[in-house]
Parts: structure tokens; sequence; C-alpha cells
């Protein structure tokens, strides 16, 4: 229902295709205060309702801008039969001219239990193409899924029909698939959390590999060094040692032989030595 559709305009709409009701109960929204967009609507009996609900639903609505159609439902509290088992089907490749009226008029000259049909809608109140049949004998609902299949006669093509899935399976499929897409979810998060810590242990094994490696390279080179130092220290220490057995009154002796030498073949060749040379020579 639009805003500015109120008590009176929804009584002359019905009155408009012929209809008589008793009360009509606007519904407000309870948190922002103004229309719902629906309402309920008493009949002066049972029958005078489901008639109205087969041959109104899907009408165009009367004084309705932008024009809309009747959409009608039964409501939770009202006086349909409860308690008796019903069974639905689904019919489909309905064409745009099949009302409720219609659909329930066709199912209804062939199984005599057929109690209503529904023609879904969309918002701007055109049919869907499909619809639904409720059947008060099993017997006859079996009867219809065998017979009905491509009949000829409600609108202008063939129908398909096939068995209708209770609103209650129908919400217990629901859950399971949203629980089914939850549990996936919770393992995807769980999968991505692993990863994440496994990154980061690996960052930190790496930066501390990397943090360690230049004591390790200090510690070799403090070796190196140690070692370096420690073989000079034992080829020089020989050397120490054998200047340390040395004889040197022996060393002396050489000295003064060479220069003895030295004196005597200069003094046969007729040379003088100078000083600077035997210095030089002693040196």
């Amino acid at each position: 229902l639009e805003t500015y559709m109120d008590e009176a305009f929804i009584r002359n709409a019905f009155a408009s295709v012929g209809r008589t009701v008793i009360s009509i109960k606007l519904i407000k929204n309870r948190t922002l205060g103004g229309p719902a967009g629906y309402c309920f609507v008493d009949f002066p009996d049972p029958q005078s309702a489901e008639d109205c609900l087969n041959q109104v639903n899907g009408l165009p609505l009367p004084g309705s801008n932008p024009p809309k159609r009747f959409k009608l439902n039964w409501a939770t509290h009202g006086a349909r039969d409860a308690g008796t088992p019903e069974y639905s089907i689904f019919v489909g490749d309905l064409t745009p001219d099949v009302t409720d009226s219609v659909l329930r008029s066709f199912f209804m000259e062939r199984f005599p239990s057929c109690k209503g049909a529904k023609v879904v809608i969309d918002q701007t109140g055109n049919s869907r193409g499909y619809g639904f049949v409720r059947f008060g004998d099993e017997n006859e609902h079996t009867r219809a899924l065998n017979e009905m299949q491509g009949a000829t006669g409600c609108g202008g093509r063939p129908i398909r029909v096939s068995l209708a899935t209770p609103k209650k399976s129908m919400n217990q499929l629901q859950q399971h698939q949203q629980q089914h897409q939850q549990q996936y979810y919770d393992q995807f998060a769980q999968y991505q959390m692993q990863q994440a810590y496994m990154a980061a242990w690996q960052y930190q094994v790496q930066q501390a590999q990397y943090m360690q490696y230049p004591y390790q390279a200090n510690a070799d080179n403090s070796q190196q060094q140690q070692v370096q130092q420690s073989s000079t220290n034992e080829t020089a220490e020989p050397q120490d040692k054998a200047l340390e057995d040395d004889d040197v009154d022996l060393l002396n002796s050489k000295y003064v032989n060479q220069q003895q030498s030295l004196l005597l073949k200069s003094l046969k060749s007729r040379w003088l030595v100078s000083d600077e040379l035997l210095n030089a020579n002693g040196n």
C-alpha cells in the first residue's frame, strides 16, 4: 500500500470490484510510526473472503497512481480451515493474462477438491509467470501432477506442473546453506590466520639468524687472529733460540780473520785501504 491509501480508499477499491468488507485495519510501522504498507480486511463470512481472494487477487487496483494491482493473501489469524491437510503443486509457464481466479477455475473443473490458486506477482502487480494450486485431497493432488503436465486452456501456452516445496522445507534448506557457508568462511578465516602466523614466525627466524651472523663472523676472525699469532710465535721462537745457541767468540774470530785477509791482500797489491772502506766492510 502507498502512503495515501487510507481506510476509505481501500473500502472504495473493494466496493469497485463488487466486494463488501466489514472492517479494515491499517498496520503502522512500529519504529517510524508511519504506514507499514499493508492491512487486514474482514469479510462477512469465510466463503466471501475465499471468493475475493480467488477472484480479485491480481486485478487492477482502482484509483491507484501509479497503477497497482490487488495483492491479497490469507491472514494468519483468518477463518481459513485450520488443521486440515493441504497438498500444493507448482504451476509454471503462465501467461500474463492468467489471474488467481482463472487458474483456480481451470483446476477446479477437473479436481473438485481444489481449494484455491495463487499467481505470484512482482512489486508492480504483474505476474511472474508461475503460481501455486492447493488441494484438499491427496489423490487429486497426485492426479493433477500426472495429468496436468503440458495441459492447455489456461492462458496462451501449455503449463508445466511439479511438486511444490513447502515453505518450512525451503527455510530449512536456506538455513542449511547459510550454516554451510558460515562453516566455509570460518575455515577460510582460520587458514588465513595460520598463514599469517607462519609468515610472522619465518620472519622472526630470519631476523634472528641475521642478527646472529655478525657475532659469529667476529668470533671466527678473532679465532683466525689467534691462530695466526700463535703460528708467528711458533716460527719466531726457533730463530731466537738459534741466536741464543750461536757462539759469540766464534763469530768475532771469523770477523777478525776476514779483516786480516783483506789487509794482506791490499798490501800485496800496493794499494792503501782507506778507513772508510774498512769501516764499511766492518759494518
